[in-house]
């Protein structure tokens, strides 16, 4: 069946069999129903006691990798009009005019487990100067509360000949705080590249070098390519992080177990940090979170009651939004991730369609493992049937949580309670 959305609602007109709009912007995904979609919660439970798969804890998430980030002013080129200009930006730290190239195995983070372990970034102070790789091997590792993090470790000698190459150089320069977080915040970043051209060469002359030198400074150009950056503040994980159930470790071991090529997930494109924060660099949505869109459409509808009727969404549009939440739901489920905070606030709008988000209250799904490992768990891709997990504690908001989540007495389906959250807080909350 094919249908087209009325125009006033938020919602470009779309053909919906393919979640494509009509302008064409749309992505074209339409999934098959998976294995594990046809397994039901008592099924779960019944081989639970027939074939000895006992709930379990969650999956500790992979760790994750970082490298190490600076803050630092750089001459930046418009090149629309221009100008040439100083301006704060946050980039990796191999980009710093002779900095060393990146480690032959990236950077890591531990501590990324549900169990809420206490993290924080690492590694040894060295006095002088350090090895060429030893400024960016930066982990993550359980400290003691209270205990602040390392200072960032001096910069590596010159590497000559060993530039990198100049596409693979981009900064952030911060715009706006978009919104705050348990943690931090949110700030919205213009993304810049290397620039090559006149702007550099005269920079170059200036410093004393040649143009192209390796020692030369970098001079970055102004683009207009957008990026949103989750800033997380080190004194606030070392002061609350294995106190609530939200971890800023685990929900960038998530992100980039998940990937950044999902139309409705959002993931990492990478992750930086200092000696101060933690930045987890995101694709930009423009619409704000589908809450917003859901008041847009109440209010209109209120204002044109005569012809419209009161309520919420329309029926196809809630349908169109709807089917992309499945999406990404289904998404999550194919990686083995339970969300836990599904609503209509973890979920962002981009033009015409929309992104599930925050994942710091995500778990890692168990599933059985066959063979030599029989009994034990294991994760969605090496595994035969999910597993129920133990209770994790009440989380998320009220208006979508779950009744097992809520009660946090028995043991649940991590699937099942984001279905719950999904059919339940979401499909009422867009006829509200």
């Amino acid at each position: 069946m094919e249908y087209t959305i009325e125009e006033p609602f938020g919602s470009p007109s779309i053909n919906n069999k393919n979640n494509i709009g009509t302008n064409g912007t749309g992505i074209p995904y339409n999934p098959q129903p998976a294995t594990h979609a046809h397994t039901t919660f008592n099924e779960l439970s019944g081989r639970s006691q027939t074939f000895g798969y006992t709930p379990t804890r969650p999956l500790d998430f992979p760790t994750p990798h970082v490298r190490r980030g600076v803050r630092v002013k750089v001459l930046a080129f418009h090149p629309a009009t221009g100008e040439r200009k100083l301006i704060g930006v946050i980039h990796r730290a191999e980009f710093l005019p002779g900095g060393a190239p990146p480690p032959p195995t990236s950077p890591r983070i531990s501590g990324a487990s549900p169990r809420g372990e206490l993290g924080s970034p690492t590694g040894s102070t060295v006095s002088g100067v350090s090895s060429p790789y030893q400024h960016q091997q930066q982990h993550l590792s359980p400290r003691s509360p209270g205990v602040p993090p390392p200072p960032p470790q001096m910069q590596s000698p010159p590497m000559v000949g060993l530039e990198l190459d100049p596409s693979s150089y981009v900064a952030y320069w911060p715009q706006r705080r978009l919104q705050d977080a348990i943690y931090g915040c949110v700030i919205a970043c213009t993304v810049l590249t290397r620039h090559i051209g006149e702007a550099a060469d005269d920079a170059a002359r200036a410093a004393g070098y040649e143009p192209g030198h390796p020692l030369a400074p970098v001079v970055w150009e102004i683009t207009n390519e957008h990026v949103a950056i989750k800033q997380v503040e080190w004194r606030r994980v070392h002061a609350m992080r294995g106190r609530l159930l939200e971890d800023p470790i685990k929900e960038i071991a998530a992100m980039q177990l998940i990937g950044n090529h999902h139309p409705n997930v959002l993931g990492s494109m990478e992750v930086l940090q200092d000696h101060e924060h933690l930045y987890s660099v995101m694709p930009f949505c423009r619409g704000g979170d589908l809450f917003g869109v859901v008041l847009e459409v109440a209010e209109k509808r209120q204002l044109n009651e005569a012809v419209e009727g009161a309520g919420g969404m329309s029926e196809p549009v809630a349908r169109y939004w709807f089917r992309q939440l499945l999406f990404g739901l289904h998404y999550l489920q194919s990686k083995g991730i339970c969300h836990r905070d599904l609503s209509l606030e973890n979920i962002l709008v981009d033009v015409n369609h929309c992104l599930i988000i925050d994942m710091g209250m995500c778990l890692r799904v168990p599933y059985h493992s066959p063979g030599d490992n029989e009994g034990r768990a294991t994760d969605v891709d090496h595994g035969t049937d999910r597993r129920l997990i133990v209770p994790m504690g009440t989380c998320g908001k009220k208006n979508y949580m779950s009744p097992e989540i809520y009660a946090n007495k028995d043991n649940f389906d991590g699937f099942a309670v984001d279905l719950w959250s999904a059919v339940s807080g979401l499909g009422c909350a867009f006829h509200y």
